[in-house]
């Protein structure tokens, strides 16, 4: 459509450092693993009448309850380590215990780039976009994403509360209705489903009945942090992938009249 400014984006997140993950790290429950002193007293002896034979059935006792406390500490350990690793595995999920990475964008143009570095920044880069498809909305202006609105404008809006960056308030209605978010964000989830919230609606589902692949091939979503600093290259294929594929999306419902991607997908 002539005049529409449309942009998708994608963020991907990380973990806080350790430190401060091992400060909000709940309280790890060691009742299942108490074990009660060892009572000489309640070591059954029977009709043994030899003080040597009875001091050595206690001896043995003794040892056996040593054997079943250093299992049972072991065992605590272990539960303890799994806690932690539990908590770090979800905490790139959370806004509160994870941080923005990186912050992907396509353009109808095809032009792809992206915002890292320092949080903060990454996060004042993407709110002076969207003040750019504000100012044109009177043009049809976008920025599209999938499931935008259960994940990553939530993430976007409390990492900027946490960091003290600014949040136009034409973002979202914080006065209304929760998830009232400007008519510029545009969730092609939502699109998808058309009222119908149990329809299968993931990335890769949508892509692959569209015909723009989905997901890459191996889905790095759940390392991406690890691939971003060790094969820099792959992780930006990954981001680059997940953010041309709405905009083609787009197309194909008749959103947008783009015609970078002709020569690439196949309708």
């Amino acid at each position: 459509m002539e005049g529409t400014l449309i942009r998708s984006f994608d963020i991907e997140t990380k973990p806080l450092p350790d430190e401060v993950l091992r400060e909000m790290l709940p309280d790890f429950d060691e009742s299942k693993f108490q074990v009660t002193e060892f009572n000489p007293s309640s070591v059954k002896t029977g009709n043994i009448k030899d003080p040597a034979k009875k001091e050595a059935k206690i001896e043995e006792a003794r040892k056996q309850h040593e054997a079943q406390m250093e299992d049972m500490g072991n065992a605590m350990e272990r539960a303890r380590q799994e806690h932690w690793e539990s908590f770090k595995s979800s905490a790139a999920l959370n806004p509160e215990t994870g941080q923005i990475l990186v912050v992907g964008f396509c353009t109808e143009n095809d032009e792809f780039s992206y915002a890292d570095g320092d949080e903060a920044s990454i996060l004042r880069s993407f709110w002076d976009i969207y003040r750019e498809h504000e100012a044109q909305r009177s043009k049809r202006s976008y920025l599209v994403g999938v499931n935008i609105f259960n994940f990553d404008l939530p993430w976007l809006v409390i990492r900027s509360w946490i960091n003290g960056v600014t949040v136009p308030r034409s973002a979202v209605e914080l006065e209304g209705k929760w998830n009232n978010w400007s008519p510029v964000f545009l969730d092609f989830r939502r699109l998808w489903q058309l009222g119908n919230t149990s329809r299968t609606s993931s990335f890769d589902h949508i892509g692959r009945c569209l015909g723009t692949g989905g997901k890459c091939e191996g889905d790095h979503g759940a390392t991406f942090a690890k691939l971003w600093d060790e094969d820099r290259p792959t992780a930006l294929k990954y981001l680059k992938n997940d953010v041309r594929q709405p905009i083609q999306w787009l197309v194909r419902i008749g959103l947008s009249q783009s015609t970078a991607f002709n020569e690439r997908i196949d309708f």
